[in-house]
């Protein structure tokens, strides 16, 4: 069988699945099946499990690894989630807070929709699959794993806003700075909240192989398990480049 051409498979989904507006991707959503998930994932690599999120999500977090912070079981469907939020992302709980603090980032970054369709428009992908304390950081391995999810997510996803955490912006900023006609957008200094250390950020604009524009976004200190900025600077700074990715 012939994989369908990106063409041939955008026809298929509901108008505004990947809008600029987060609550028409939303909406979008609720119409989505399984055959359309099917049809846009054919001929990706298979999706690993622990990186949940929507189909379409508005909103990607970029992670290096799904950590090992001890939590339930994690019983989800791997695949990024049709109709509503991704349970993964809705209602998992683990004990370092990583996943509080992501449905709290999501709530800030969407401030017009409810909690459960904030989390309907967000995403957590992370590069490899290995649930370890420490993620791996071979460069042989992981920059290759940023280009791949780098691609994936224009095929599949398509996020307006794309934030990368912690160590993954080591791999994820190169492998984003590669893609063509992206350009330097903005760059500025966050500041820890104990010790008031210079954490620089940069955020890049550039564009899917589609044609939608994205903002990518890289800052350094804010991370849900690992905060350096407090979480009062976290939520003013992804506020902002909420409002910037809109405006794109």
């Amino acid at each position: 069988m012939t994989p369908q051409s990106t063409e041939q498979r955008v026809h298929s989904v509901p108008p505004g699945f990947y809008s600029a507006v987060p609550c028409e991707r939303v909406v979008a959503l609720s119409y989505a099946t399984n055959d359309l998930r099917k049809s846009l994932m054919a001929g990706l690599p298979s999706w690993p499990t622990m990186s949940p999120g929507s189909l379409n999500a508005w909103l990607v977090f970029l992670g290096s690894s799904p950590g090992n912070s001890p939590g339930d079981p994690w019983n989800y469907d791997p695949l990024p989630s049709i109709g509503v939020a991704h349970g993964g992302v809705a209602e998992y709980v683990d004990k370092k807070g990583y996943w509080n603090r992501i449905r709290k980032y999501a709530c800030t970054i969407f401030p017009e929709l409810s909690p459960s369709n904030a989390y309907a428009a967000t995403m957590v992908r992370n590069l490899v699959p290995d649930q370890s304390a420490t993620a791996p950081k071979v460069d042989s391995i992981m920059y290759p794993a940023a280009l791949d999810v780098t691609e994936i997510l224009g095929k599949l996803i398509r996020p307006r806003l794309v934030i990368a955490l912690g160590g993954v912006r080591r791999y994820t900023d190169k492998a984003f700075l590669k893609l063509p006609g992206t350009e330097i957008f903005d760059r500025g200094t966050l500041f820890t909240a104990h010790s008031g250390e210079k954490r620089q950020w940069c955020s890049l604009m550039s564009k899917w192989e589609s044609g939608d524009e994205f903002l990518y976004v890289s800052p350094s200190g804010i991370h849900p398990s690992i905060p350096h900025i407090s979480l009062e600077d976290t939520l003013e700074f992804l506020s902002q480049q909420s409002k910037v990715a809109r405006d794109l």
